[in-house]
């Protein structure tokens, strides 16, 4: 409340006339509503990361660590929980490395009940050599990204040439 005080003051000191205020008042509290809304997507990503029962620790090699600002860091996964299923929560947790890992790929699933495709969008390693191994071996041949997770596994991703 206060900071949209101060932009209401500072547009009427500047003795500027109702006619663009009140549009200039409306766009702040817009960009406001935004600002609030990508905090709290980043509040519940947080949340959502540390919600588990057993530890899984994330190795981060190359450009993702000056990205990411750390080597390693640890979520919590559930019983029968997938690598996919963690990885999409650690992507979550951290999307400015997502846009450098992954590729978006759409699929379809039509459903028996419905009159219609539900579209949906899945993510693949990006080409040119990204790896995401699953306690030292690579996932692409060690059950993907559907193998299950155990307690104190690690997840390491290596950026291509590394």
């Amino acid at each position: 409340m206060y900071k949209r005080q101060a932009f209401a003051r500072c547009l009427g000191e500047a003795k500027l006339p109702a006619q663009v205020i009140a549009p200039a008042l409306a766009g702040w509290n817009k960009f406001l509503a935004v600002q609030l809304h990508l905090m709290d997507m980043g509040y519940r990503a947080a949340i959502e990361f540390d919600r588990g029962e057993f530890p899984v620790g994330f190795a981060l090699f190359g450009r993702l660590r000056l990205v990411a600002g750390q080597r390693a860091l640890t979520a919590a996964a559930t019983p029968g929980e997938t690598m996919e299923s963690l990885l999409r929560r650690f992507f979550n947790y951290l999307p400015e490395l997502r846009a450098d890992c992954l590729r978006p790929v759409w699929h379809s699933h039509e459903k028996d009940d419905a009159s219609w495709v539900e579209i949906y969008e899945s993510y693949v390693p990006a080409p040119g050599g990204w790896r995401f191994l699953l306690n030292g071996r690579n996932a692409a041949y060690d059950g993907g990204f559907a193998a299950a997770l155990r307690p104190n596994d690690t997840i390491s991703i290596f950026p291509p040439g590394r």
